[in-house]
């Protein structure tokens, strides 16, 4: 392509928002997807700066991709935009420089409106914050082991009760926690829950870190999915 105009069709029928700009950041063109996207009317986009709706704290390294991208270089970065209405997207943006007879006249503008994921994102980490505190609470300790065995989580009554920090644990097979006596019914047990058995009410006697022991009810189950075992366990006062 030697023209802006020849970009039109590229715009048209992107189904993300795509602008071109002159050297000092002015949108001189754009696709329909943009003015939605700022909920600006178009007519009011044309001709003025991309730059005001860029938050303030990010502009330093902004200006600085968008003088990268004027010297000839390719520039992709995250950013967020303030609309007209005062929402908040996330954007990622590619800078490609638009040449002329080799001059660089403009700056082609790709973006991947990635606000949702983000959002999606964000309620996932504050759903996995949220359920750790739960398991955090319990009285019970709770666990998730591989098919081999090893734990791969476990919630912080270990510490209160084995006296093991939770990553002290993470990686280490079950067995090695297990009075020795006990160990052979345990890991029989093991192989009956990997074959689908539900485990319940199973009773063993635990090491913990000062070297006494605790009897431990269990209850555990397969998740063939993920292959791994779910289990709690509680603390008997006989």
């Amino acid at each position: 392509m030697n023209s802006e105009p020849a970009y039109q069709l590229l715009f048209d029928q992107n189904p993300n928002a795509v602008f071109s700009l002159d050297l000092e950041g002015n949108i001189t063109l754009m696709n329909k997807q943009l003015p939605i996207l700022l909920e600006c009317p178009e007519s009011k986009l044309k001709g003025e700066s991309i730059f005001p709706f860029m938050l303030p704290e990010e502009m330093e390294d902004i200006f600085r991709k968008f003088n990268l991208a004027k010297a000839g270089a390719t520039e992709k970065f995250r950013c967020k935009i303030q609309t007209v209405k005062n929402n908040q997207l996330t954007w990622v943006v590619t800078y490609i420089p638009i040449k002329i007879e080799e001059t660089i006249t403009g700056i082609y503008a790709l973006v991947n409106d990635i606000t949702d994921q983000v959002e999606s994102e964000l309620q996932l980490e504050k759903s996995v914050r949220d359920l750790r505190k739960i398991l955090d609470a319990s009285l019970d300790i709770l666990c998730v082991l591989n098919i081999k065995g090893e734990y791969v989580r476990i919630n912080r009554q270990v510490e209160k009760l084995w006296g093991y920090e939770d990553w002290e644990l993470v990686g280490k097979d079950h067995i090695d926690f297990v009075f020795e006596e006990d160990r052979r019914k345990t890991f029989e047990a093991f192989a009956q829950i990997k074959n689908g058995i539900e485990l319940t009410n199973f009773e063993n006697r635990i090491v913990k870190k000062d070297g006494t022991t605790l009897i431990m009810q269990w209850y555990a189950n397969w998740d063939s999915l993920t292959h791994s075992v779910y289990a709690s366990a509680r603390y008997l006062k006989y």
